[in-house]
């Protein structure tokens, strides 16, 4: 029960955050706007229109048409950049995204791969995320109980052994600090 509300949790905040994120710009934007247009919307003639104050009104209606516009501008080719602009803004997002693989890429040369690393002499759950041109794999290796951070090594095949197990199992096993790793590893693993 424990690590199904913590699963749900984690993937309760892979919606809230960005939702906060858009909540705190979009009120900035809004008293900032409420500022601006303040003396156009002195110019409607009644004080309150379909329940909303005249500045307010006027501040939704300013934000619908530049929305429109706005749709109108990017397009639906443009879609993929803007939602890679503002993933940028949040730390480590689009990587987590692309380990859970919840980016929708369908790329086989970009898909992540579960791993096992060895540093100092242990080895530690991790995921390859890109192969460079001389062999050199970049390599992530979360930290437990939060696997959304940890550090990024450059390791060779040597220091790696490749998982058949999907990077969502591993993240769970990571949030869970470890328990389940037994069962996990079982049969997929030639030491």
């Amino acid at each position: 029960m424990f690590a199904k509300l913590k699963s749900a949790f984690i993937k309760g905040l892979f919606v809230i955050i960005p939702l906060m994120f858009i909540v705190f710009i979009l009120q900035g934007t809004i008293g900032i706007l409420k500022d601006l247009l303040k003396p156009f919307s002195e110019l409607l003639p009644a004080k309150s229109l379909f329940g909303f104050g005249h500045t307010d009104f006027t501040v939704l209606i300013f934000l619908l048409i530049i929305t429109v516009i706005v749709g109108f501008i990017q397009g639906d080719r443009n879609r993929a950049g803007v939602i890679k602009k503002i993933e940028s803004f949040i730390p480590g997002f689009s990587v987590v995204k692309k380990i859970l693989g919840a980016d929708g890429s369908s790329d086989l040369n970009k898909k992540v791969v579960s791993c096992l690393a060895t540093i100092d002499d242990a080895w530690l759950f991790a995921f390859i995320l890109e192969t460079g041109k001389e062999g050199m794999l970049t390599v992530f290796v979360p930290s437990a109980p939060t696997p959304t951070s940890g550090n990024i090594y450059f390791m060779t095949e040597q220091q790696v052994k490749r998982l058949d197990i999907e990077p969502k199992e591993i993240f769970k096993c990571i949030t869970q600090l470890g328990i389940g790793a037994d069962n996990l590893l079982q049969g997929k693993v030639k030491w």
